[in-house]
């Protein structure tokens, strides 16, 4: 098991434990994991999973009640990270998001829920229009990036080659 590369836990409910997901993070080429609806999985998961996975390139914690903002501190700078699915944790909040989010640098798609916990702050509102400047002469995030439903409406990063817009719906 020490070449696997992807995994997908989340149809394993309450059976999968922290120290089920600390034994995974013992592999050290892990690129993909998908933990959603895991609600026995707590930030003590995400400490290891984020020390140990180095190759970790797309993560779903989408559902995962127990994790908060100091298991997702975990990841600010991790060096690998692409793609990391937020929705539906209820105990993450905005603050937490304009923490790590900037520290990600190969970042192309955060999900997030109308369930994140605060309102958007001014600070993550010019966050977000630095992040549109950042992607056009930077190429810090490429994909798409949903903050749906998350009190102030949708925005949507869109990139295709050179061209990258911007949507927001209200």
């Amino acid at each position: 098991m020490v070449g696997l590369e992807s995994l997908d836990l989340s149809k394993c409910g309450e059976n999968v434990t922290d120290s089920g997901v600390m034994a995974i993070s013992q592999l050290p080429s892990i690129r993909s994991l998908d933990l959603s609806w895991l609600i026995n999985v707590t930030d003590i998961s995400l400490f290891r999973i984020a020390i140990y996975c180095l190759e970790l390139i797309e993560i779903c914690l989408a559902g995962c009640k127990a994790i908060t903002g100091s298991g997702l501190d975990a990841f600010a700078h991790h060096q690998t990270l692409e793609s990391l699915d937020l929705s539906s944790c209820p105990n993450i909040s905005w603050n937490d998001v304009e923490c790590v989010g900037p520290t990600l640098m190969m970042i192309k798609i955060l999900l997030l829920s109308k369930s994140i916990r605060t309102q958007m702050p001014e600070a993550l509102r010019g966050l977000i229009q630095n992040m549109v400047s950042i992607i056009l002469y930077c190429g810090w995030i490429k994909g798409i990036i949903n903050l749906y439903g998350c009190n102030h409406g949708l925005f949507c990063f869109i990139s295709q080659g050179e061209e990258t817009m911007l949507a927001y719906y209200q």
